[in-house]
Order: C-alpha cells, then sequence, then structure tokens
C-alpha cells in the first residue's frame, strides 16, 4: 500500500506517524512509522532510518595560527561521520591582513597550500605545495581560493595584531571579501573569520606584544574580541565567527599542562590545537561534539568532557571567558 498526502491508496484503515527530529547543520534523519493498526502494532511497512552527512571541505586563507586549527580537525570530522573530509590552508607565516590584502591585489606567489583529507583506509593524506624547493615554488591566494569547491573559507588577522584594532582596516577587509567572493568556485560558500588566541603567560618574546598588551594575557584577549566585535561582527559579509580564541582560555582554567596549550607561548601544543579543532567542527557544522570519541594522546585521562564543555561555552558565549 502506498501513502499519500496521509492517505492510503487501499480502502483499508491506515494510522502513521511521522516523526520529525530536529537535525544539525549538515545532517539529515528521516524515521517513518506505518502502523496497520495499533491494536497489533504491526507493521504495514517499514522505513529504515538514514543519515546523510554532505561534504567537510574547509580552506583557511591564514598563517601559522590557521596550521594549529587544522591539525586534528579531519580527524575530528571523520569521527563524527563525515566520510568526504577535504580541508587545505593556503598560508604564509606571520601574515597579517594587509599583507594578504597587497597579495590579493597584485597576485603575488607568496603562499604555501597544505591540503588535507581523509583518506579510504581512515588515514590523514597531506599534500604540500611551495613549503620547500622540492614542493614546487610559492602559489597566490587565488590558487587556494580555486582549487576545490569549498563549503567554507576563512580568513584572520595575524596573531600579534588581532587585539590591535587600527590594524583592522576596513577597506583592506573590504577588498578581501569582494576577492575571495568573485573568485570562490562554490558561489554558496560560507565566508568565516577565525578568532584567534592570546599568548601564554610566560611569553615575552615580542617587545612589541609589551607594548601594545604589557606581555599581559588577559589584556591581549580583551584586544582580540573588541577588535572582533567592532571591525568583524558588525558587518554582514561575514556568516559567523569561530570563537576558538574563548575556546583555548576556557580550556586554560582546566589546568591541563604547565605549558598553557602552548608550544612556545604563541603557537598551540597539541592538547591546544585539538580544542581549536573541536571549536572549528562544532561552529562551522553546528553539530553536537558530545559523540566525538578521537582525542590525541596528548589529552589527560578523564579531561575529554570538560575540555567539550569549554568548547561549548565558547561557542554559546564567543566573547566570554567561561570558567
Amino acid at each position: 500500500s502506498k501513502i499519500h498526502d496521509g492517505k492510503s491508496t487501499t480502502a483499508e484503515k491506515v494510522s502513521f506517524t511521522i516523526v520529525d527530529e530536529e537535525c544539525p547543520e549538515n545532517a539529515a534523519k528521516v524515521k517513518g512509522f506505518i502502523w496497520k493498526g495499533f491494536d497489533t502494532l504491526l507493521p504495514l511497512a517499514t522505513a529504515d532510518e538514514t543519515t546523510k552527512k554532505d561534504t567537510f571541505k574547509v580552506l583557511s586563507i591564514g598563517n601559522s595560527y590557521s596550521n594549529n586549527a587544522h591539525s586534528h580537525l579531519v580527524k575530528i570530522a571523520a569521527d563524527a561521520g563525515f566520510e568526504k573530509v577535504e580541508i587545505a590552508n593556503i598560508y604564509k607565516g606571520g601574515c597579517t591582513l594587509k599583507e594578504h590584502y597587497n597579495n590579493a591585489v597584485a597576485n603575488t606567489p607568496a603562499y604555501t597550500y597544505e591540503y588535507q583529507e581523509l583518506a579510504e583506509d581512515g588515514t590523514v593524506k597531506k599534500t604540500t605545495v611551495g613549503s620547500s624547493e622540492a614542493d614546487g615554488e610559492k602559489v597566490t591566494m587565488l590558487y587556494g581560493i580555486q582549487a576545490n569547491d569549498w563549503d567554507v573559507i576563512t580568513i584572520q588577522q595575524q596573531s600579534l595584531n588581532s587585539g590591535v584594532e587600527s590594524s583592522y582596516v576596513k577597506e583592506q577587509i573590504d577588498y578581501l571579501v569582494e576577492y575571495i567572493n568573485k573568485n570562490k568556485t562554490n558561489k554558496n560558500a560560507k565566508l568565516v573569520w577565525h578568532m584567534t588566541w592570546p599568548y601564554a603567560t610566560y611569553y615575552t618574546g615580542n617587545t612589541l606584544y609589551g607594548t601594545y598588551f604589557d606581555y599581559n594575557q588577559n589584556s591581549m584577549y580583551k584586544g582580540i574580541v573588541e577588535a572582533v566585535q567592532t571591525h568583524i561582527a558588525t558587518r554582514d559579509d561575514f556568516d559567523y565567527i569561530i570563537p576558538a580564541g574563548t575556546a583555548i582560555q576556557n580550556a586554560r582554567l582546566l589546568g591541563l599542562d604547565e605549558k598553557e596549550l602552548s608550544s612556545d607561548g604563541t603557537h598551540l601544543n597539541s592538547l591546544g590545537c585539538y580544542v581549536a579543532g573541536l571549536t572549528w567542527f562544532a561552529k562551522i557544522t553546528g553539530m553536537s561534539i558530545d559523540d566525538i570519541t578521537y582525542a590525541p594522546t596528548t589529552v589527560p585521562e578523564g579531561s575529554l568532557d570538560s575540555i567539550k564543555t569549554a568548547v561549548k561555552n565558547a561557542i554559546n558565549n564567543p566573547y566570554q571567558v567561561t570558567e
């Protein structure tokens, strides 16, 4: 028997219920129940539950901080059930918004392109262009933008300037936004801002850090939040902001390692990269991270739930540290 608009094509009386469950972005679940009668609960027809997860394709236009954020992202997405995972970083170490702007204007081959994908055997396959002579010459920003039909494209400010409002020049951001949107091959690709993290409390390796923030982590974090709220969140051409910086600050309060989630005072260590990766995944997909089981060996035993809570708090309160 076939059901059309809630009616059976036969004379037999049929009762059926449609269950509509809200699902996170990029996932759809459909489950149907069609019963011959509620007295016997014998099914007239069966319907299997189907779960569909689209591709996870992300490009970052950044620097070493986007490299940090990508470190565990492929495995996190794979653990969540995505079968097609492609992540790339078109980056230049220490690259500022101003440099990205200049490179886009002149189409300068200044970047390394690092591409990661989920291989059929479940491992991460990495391909790099432009990191050394063996990999070939440096490439342009345009190369990365047009290398794939990306679902998401992120940009960011350089770490030291991330909390300096004067470094967020509207005309430069305007140009980069227009340039990305003009050249992306997937016209539905979302443009996203990556809000980065402040330095570890022990870092004193840059005199400008002292000039701008008095070598104070909280001052740098406050500067980052204020700059993003003022110059990015007020725009309507960014789909959303990934609050990695707030997630890192939340996780730092857990006291999980003496390096404060950092490898050198500025970049993240493996544990910090995992926190950032979870934040990226949660914000990009809108999916729950509660069932994520993948974690690097650097995650202390028994701390995974606390880390996930720190990430979820950052998603819910992106501009405020949650203890």
